[in-house]
């Protein structure tokens, strides 16, 4: 809300870096399942399950959990594009401090909790660089149609 009410020249193109992203993220979720560090049997505890006592495997939470979507890491990808966008964007300087050390902490927290690997944040930062060109590529292309093929003006018959 704040990007959109805000800075909404930025809104669009951080969208479609979102979009692209997890349509990346999906894709590999579907096509190459990889288990979190905490579920491959590698002696990583299983914070989620054992320090905040919930049943991942619930009836409730088992269609909205998906235990092998662990490359790339949308925790930090997300991260990243957020405290960037905050540390590029905000007016108040402890706001952008913060923007800049956000995915730090998140990657502090992903690896320390047992949920991914370096690797996998490394996959998300590369997933939000894809969605970056992606949603360049998108704004380019739009510009070039406007320039290439104006609006019509209204009240004027079209030839056709």
């Amino acid at each position: 809300m704040w990007l959109f009410r805000q800075h909404h020249e930025h809104f669009a193109r951080v969208r479609n870096i979102l979009i692209a992203a997890t349509g990346i993220a999906l894709t590999l979720y579907v096509l190459f399942p990889v288990a979190p560090p905490r579920l491959a049997g590698l002696g990583f505890a299983d914070t989620v399950s054992s320090s905040a006592e919930v049943n991942l495997s619930s009836r409730f939470l088992s269609g909205l959990y998906n235990p092998v979507a662990a490359v790339p890491s949308l925790h930090f990808g997300y991260a990243l594009l957020v405290g960037f966008t905050l540390a590029l964007l905000a007016r108040r300087r402890w706001v952008r401090a913060l923007g800049g050390l956000y995915p730090a902490v998140m990657l502090l927290v992903i690896v320390a909790t047992g949920n991914h690997f370096f690797f996998d944040a490394a996959a998300g930062t590369l997933a939000i660089g894809i969605g970056l060109l992606t949603a360049t590529w998108i704004s380019s292309s739009r510009e070039w149609r406007r320039q290439t093929f104006p609006e019509p003006i209204r009240g004027v018959p079209d030839a056709t």
